[in-house]
């Protein structure tokens, strides 16, 4: 609101002004100090939806005007918070402070079937793999005729561009994005170890370090694709910004469990 206010008087044309008191700023300092968290406490990871960050490829229900899950303008190469509907440009990309990494074997129905979401997940020490045979297709089959596919979790922090915090996400990388994701881990694993306070030389946390994932078109003989490309940005250099992402990375490490509840993942995958 404006903090004058001009109004013209209706005899002889004259302009009077107005003075308007400006809004009080409500404050709530007292309210955070004793409430801080409040009505949250029983809110948990399995009581939210986790937003997946992920690529937009031609056949993305987000392109698809017959989708609930349709997004105007939505092109292939963009990348999409899956919760908030935001989309990237994939060349400008977005910042990421990676918090938590998670690899599992998961059972997908084959291509064609009513079912768009898993059938069933398996630990990364699951022996899963002895129960199958590869096919022409490089996949590996169980006898049912389902397939397993070893699947790389990318917890992140996503950051607005003044590198504040925005919303966490997930990441998956599977079939040709997890030569990405092993290049991703051991960019993280390669950072100078640092002295802590007892005097011993440790790995410096994942999320003390920023990201930047664009991406680019990759295509071999079976189709073209949209794929990752991560650069190094540097440290964080925000105390919000580590705390938040500090914060998910100890919820993530109590024991996460990732659900795909719809075809977000069948449908975003890269030929063979």
């Amino acid at each position: 609101m404006s903090q004058v206010q001009i109004e013209k008087k209706k005899t002889g044309g004259d302009v009077a002004v107005k003075s308007e008191a400006p809004t009080p700023t409500l404050d709530v300092s007292n309210y955070i100090n004793e409430f801080g968290g409040a009505g949250l406490e029983n809110v948990t990871s399995e009581n939210m939806a986790m937003p997946f960050i992920k690529l937009i490829s031609d056949g993305s229900p987000e392109r698809n005007r017959t989708s609930d899950k349709f997004i105007e303008g939505a092109n292939t190469g963009m990348i999409v918070n899956t919760v908030t509907k935001k989309l990237y440009n994939g060349d400008k990309g977005l910042l990421v402070v990676p918090c938590f990494y998670k690899f599992e074997y998961v059972e997908w129905e084959q291509r064609g079937s009513d079912k768009k979401y898993p059938v069933s997940y398996y630990p990364a020490d699951s022996d899963i793999l002895s129960k199958t045979t590869r096919d022409k297709m490089n996949r590996d089959l169980l006898p049912s005729g389902n397939y397993i596919e070893g699947t790389n979790y990318h917890f992140v922090l996503v950051l607005n561009e003044d590198s504040s915090p925005d919303t966490t996400g997930l990441i998956t990388m599977s079939r040709t994005q997890s030569k990405k994701s092993k290049k991703w881990n051991s960019m993280m694993k390669a950072m100078p170890k640092v002295k802590n306070s007892s005097g011993s030389y440790v790995s410096v946390p994942s999320f003390m370090h920023v990201y930047r994932l664009s991406t680019a078109m990759e295509s071999n003989k079976l189709g073209t694709w949209a794929s990752w490309v991560i650069n190094h940005v540097g440290r964080v250099e925000s105390e919000l910004t580590l705390q938040t992402a500090s914060e998910f990375y100890k919820t993530c490490a109590k024991g996460v469990v990732v659900k795909h509840e719809d075809d977000t993942e069948e449908t975003e995958k890269a030929p063979f």
